[in-house]
């Protein structure tokens, strides 16, 4: 067990060196290298994934709310809303995209994508 956390640069966990040891002809069980992982003190490196935090803030003074929830039109071009959304691709990284909604017809009317 502690050989195949070795050759893993102490990344794996129990899960993966349960299943390294099974592969080899050595029966055993995730529970069982937990146990004796938690014995030895070996623990697997753990990267932390990317979590995103909304802002908790007050809405400064000049942002102000013109629509207050009203989101009826009678004729198109009188009231849009936009949207920024991250999304993250394997080669670029984190791109993102704008969007711009009629509220009257609901449809998008304008995008922009792109890395920053």
């Amino acid at each position: 067990m502690k050989q195949a956390y070795e050759d893993s640069k102490k990344r794996y966990g129990a899960v993966k060196i349960c299943r390294i040891l099974n592969d080899s002809g050595t029966p055993c069980s995730v529970k069982r290298v937990q146990r004796h992982m938690e014995d030895q003190g070996l623990r697997s490196v753990v990267v932390k994934k990317y979590n995103h935090h909304a802002n908790h803030g007050s809405v400064p003074d000049d942002k102000v709310n013109i629509l207050k929830r009203d989101f009826r039109t009678e004729t198109i071009n009188q009231k849009w809303c936009t949207d920024i959304t991250c999304i993250h691709v394997q080669k670029e990284g984190w791109t993102y995209l704008a969007s711009v909604m009629d509220l009257c017809i609901r449809k998008i009317i304008g995008y922009a994508y792109g890395t920053s």
